[in-house]
Parts: C-alpha cells; structure tokens; sequence
C-alpha cells in the first residue's frame, strides 16, 4: 500500500512540475530571445541563441510527457509565462550586461534541480525512458548555466 501510495504522489508531482516547466520553458525562450537581440558579441549572441532553442526542444518534450500522463497545459500559467518571458527579453536592452546573465544563470541553476526531482518521480512510477530524458535535459540546463555563470567570472576578469 505504501508503494501505491508514494507512486501516485510522485505522479502527481511530475504531473505538476512539468505543467510548470513547460510553461517556464517558453518563458525561458522568449527571455533568451529578447537577450540575444540585446548582445553586442557576436559569440555570445549566438550562444544565448542556441540556448533559445534548446528552451523549445525542452518544451516540445516535456508536452509530449504531459501528453503521456494524460495532462495538457495551465492555460492560465501559459498566459502568465507569456508575459513574463516576453517583457524579460523587453527589458534585456535596457537592464545593462550583467543582470541577465546573472539572471540567466540562476534560473538554469532553479532548472537543473527541477529536472532531477522530475526525473526521480518518473523513476518512482516506473517512467524510465522520461527519467532519462529528464536527466538529458538537466545536463543541457548545467551547459546552460556554465555558459552563464562562466562569462559572469570572464567579464569579472577582464574588469
């Protein structure tokens, strides 16, 4: 009874994290978008760029996993997201170099605990092949915020 009872828990919390993941992905995306536009170095540009897309690769993946546990999308939280992301990568141009990659580079930080706790749950119901692919995406969240946090102690550096 206690297995049962510590699968539907952990259902439910993969349930409800990825709900938000999903969501915070496009966040991330359109964040990542407006940061990119706001670089003068090309090489970062492009990095931030390509951190863009793997935010919509982890988000095609984690609808397909909502898919799966029969869940859809917080239409509500979708919306919030939206603006959130959106006025984020508004805002990158005028908020100086450092606070969005600082910013940046702590919210990757958040992504990778939240990837290995939803890969743990996927593996408490059985879920392997969602663990793993949890897994993969917390190990691109940690190339994410190595780029981050690196060019913060590069710019330090050079100051």
């Amino acid at each position: 009874m206690n297995q049962t009872r510590n699968a539907t828990v952990a259902r439910r919390r993969l349930t409800r994290l990825l709900r938000v993941a999903y969501s915070s992905e496009m966040a991330a995306a359109y964040a990542y978008r407006g940061h990119a536009a706001s670089m003068r170095d090309p090489s970062e540009k492009s990095s931030i760029e390509g951190i863009e897309l793997d935010e919509w690769r982890h988000r095609e993946a984690i609808g397909r996993m909502l898919a799966h546990l029969g869940a859809s999308p917080s239409p509500l939280r979708e919306l919030l997201f939206t603006v959130i992301g959106k006025s984020l990568g508004w805002l990158c141009p005028w908020s100086g170099w450092t606070l969005p990659m600082l910013c940046a580079g702590m919210i990757e930080t958040a992504n990778v605990g939240q990837y290995v706790r939803m890969s743990g749950w996927a593996s408490t119901i059985g879920m392997q092949e969602m663990a793993s692919e949890l897994d993969a995406m917390a190990d691109v969240e940690r190339q994410h915020e190595a780029f981050f946090f690196s060019a913060l102690a590069r710019s330090r550096s050079h100051a």
